[in-house]
C-alpha cells in the first residue's frame, strides 16, 4: 500500500468512526435526554441526590476493577491485530479477561453482601439501592472483552452504538417500573442494571467470541509485559481520576447536603452531554495508535485537531449556553438554581475536544508514566481547592473548582507532551 492509499485509510476510518460516534453519541444524548426527564419529573431533589450518590458510590468500588488497563490493552491489541500478531493478540485478550474476572467477582460480593452490613452504619439508603447494582461489576470481564474486539477491528458502527442500546433499554424500564408501576430512585437503579446485563446479552450474540484466546497453551507472556511497562501507570491513573469523580459528590453532601448533589449533578450531566457530543476518544486510541510509528503524520494530527477541535467545541459551549435557561425553565423549573454551574463548566468546554487528542497520544505512545503523574498532581489540586472553594462560595466553588482544575490539567499534559 502507498504512502497516500495507507494515509487515505486512516484518514477514512478516522472519519468514518468519528461519524457513526457522533451520530450515536447524538441519539444517545437524546435518549438520556428523556431518561432525564423522566426522573426528575418523577424523583425529587433529595430522591435525586440519593440517586447520583448510588452511582457515584457504584463509582467508586469500580475504580478497583484496574479500569485503566482498557485503553493500554486495546492500543496494543490494535497494533498486533494489523501485524497479524495472532498470538500476541490472543494472550493480551487471555490476561485481560483474567484479569478482570477477580475484582469483579470480589466487589460483586462486596456490593451484595457488605451493603447490608453497613447501611445501618453509613447512608443506609445509599448502600442499600448499591446492593441492586452488583450484577454489574460481575459482568465488566465480558464488557470489556466485547469493547476490545469492537476496537481493534475498528467497527465503529458497534462500538457506538452499545451506549445507546443501553440507554434504550434502561429508558423502558424506566418506564416500565417508575412511570407505570410507581418504582421510586429503586426502579431506576434496577433499570439501569437490567439494561446493562441485555445490552451486554446484545452485543455478545453479535460479536460471538469463540474464547479460544483462554486455551491452557495460550501465553501470558505478552500481557504480563505490557502490564509491567505501562499497566501500573495506567491503572493508577484510572483509580486516582475516578476517585477523585466520584468522592465529589459525597465532599458535597458533607459540606452543603444532598439537595446540593442533585443541583451540582444535574448541571455536571447537562456538561458531560456536550463534551462527549463527539466521542472522539473511541475513534482516536485504536486509530492513532496503529499508525504512532510515522511521527510526521502524528504531528500532523496534533495540529489539526487543535486548529478544528477548539473552535467547533466552542460553537458547541455557545449554543449550550443560550439554550440552557430556557431548557430548565421548562423542563426542570426545581433546578434553575443549577443554571450559573453549568455556565461556569462550559468555560471548559472549548478544551475538551483538544483533551481527546491528548489522550490518545499518551497511550498510544506509552506515557502512562507521565500520565499517571499529571492525574495525581489534578487529584491532589482537586483535594486542596475544593474544600476551600465550596467554603468560600457555596455550590458555585464546586464549579469552579471543577472547570479550574480541568483547563489546568490539560494545559499540564500538552506542555509536558
Amino acid at each position: 500500500m502507498s504512502v497516500n492509499e495507507s494515509q487515505k485509510s486512516f484518514s477514512r476510518s478516522v472519519a468514518e468512526g468519528v461519524f457513526w460516534a457522533s451520530a450515536f453519541a447524538t441519539a444517545t444524548k437524546f435518549t438520556g435526554f428523556i431518561i432525564t426527564l423522566l426522573i426528575a419529573a418523577r424523583l425529587s431533589l433529595q430522591e435525586y441526590g440519593t440517586y447520583q450518590l448510588v452511582l457515584a458510590a457504584f463509582g467508586l468500588l469500580a475504580a478497583f476493577l484496574i479500569q485503566g488497563l482498557d485503553a493500554v490493552v486495546i492500543a496494543e491489541a490494535a497494533k498486533a491485530y494489523k501485524a497479524g500478531e495472532q498470538a500476541r493478540l490472543n494472550s493480551l485478550l487471555k490476561g485481560m479477561f483474567l484479569f478482570k474476572v477477580v475484582p469483579s467477582l470480589v466487589l460483586a460480593c462486596l456490593a451484595y453482601f457488605a451493603s447490608s452490613l453497613l447501611a445501618g452504619r453509613y447512608s443506609g439508603d445509599v448502600l442499600s439501592l448499591l446492593r441492586l447494582m452488583c450484577v454489574l461489576f460481575a459482568i465488566v470481564p465480558l464488557q470489556s472483552l466485547v469493547t476490545i474486539m469492537f476496537s481493534i477491528k475498528r467497527n465503529f458502527f458497534l462500538l457506538s452504538s452499545m451506549s445507546l442500546v443501553e440507554d434504550s433499554l434502561k429508558l423502558v424500564g424506566i418506564v416500565v417500573l417508575v412511570v407505570i408501576m410507581g418504582y421510586r430512585v429503586d426502579g431506576v437503579i434496577i433499570s439501569t442494571a437490567a439494561a446493562g446485563v441485555l445490552a451486554l446479552i446484545v452485543f455478545l450474540l453479535i460479536e460471538r467470541p469463540s474464547f479460544a484466546f483462554l486455551a491452557p497453551s495460550v501465553s501470558v507472556k505478552p500481557f504480563k509485559e505490557t502490564v509491567l511497562a505501562q499497566g501500573f501507570w495506567s491503572v493508577g491513573s484510572k483509580f486516582f481520576q475516578q476517585f477523585q469523580r466520584n468522592f465529589r459528590p459525597f465532599l458535597v453532601q458533607m459540606m452543603l447536603g444532598r439537595e446540593a448533589v442533585a443541583l451540582f449533578s444535574l448541571a455536571e450531566k447537562l456538561f458531560n452531554h456536550i463534551v462527549s457530543l463527539v466521542p472522539m476518544n473511541d475513534v482516536l486510541v485504536p486509530a492513532v495508535s496503529a499508525e504512532s510509528h510515522d511521527a510526521d503524520r502524528m504531528k500532523r494530527v496534533m495540529e489539526r485537531g487543535l486548529k478544528y477541535s477548539v473552535p467547533f467545541f466552542a460553537v458547541l459551549a455557545v449554543m449550550a449556553g443560550l439554550v440552557a435557561q430556557p431548557f430548565l425553565a421548562l423542563f426542570f423549573k426545581q433546578y434553575l438554581p443549577s443554571l450559573p454551574l453549568f455556565y461556569i463548566l462550559l468555560v471548559y468546554v472549548p478544551l475538551s475536544g483538544w483533551a481527546n487528542f491528548l489522550t490518545s497520544f499518551y497511550l498510544s505512545h506509552r506515557q502512562q508514566h507521565t500520565a499517571f503523574f499529571l492525574i495525581l498532581a489534578r487529584c491532589l489540586l482537586f483535594f486542596l481547592l475544593a474544600p476551600i472553594c465550596i467554603h468560600f462560595f457555596g455550590l458555585v466553588g464546586v464549579a469552579v473548582e471543577y472547570s479550574f482544575n480541568f483547563i489546568v490539567y490539560q494545559f499540564m499534559r500538552y506542555f509536558v507532551l
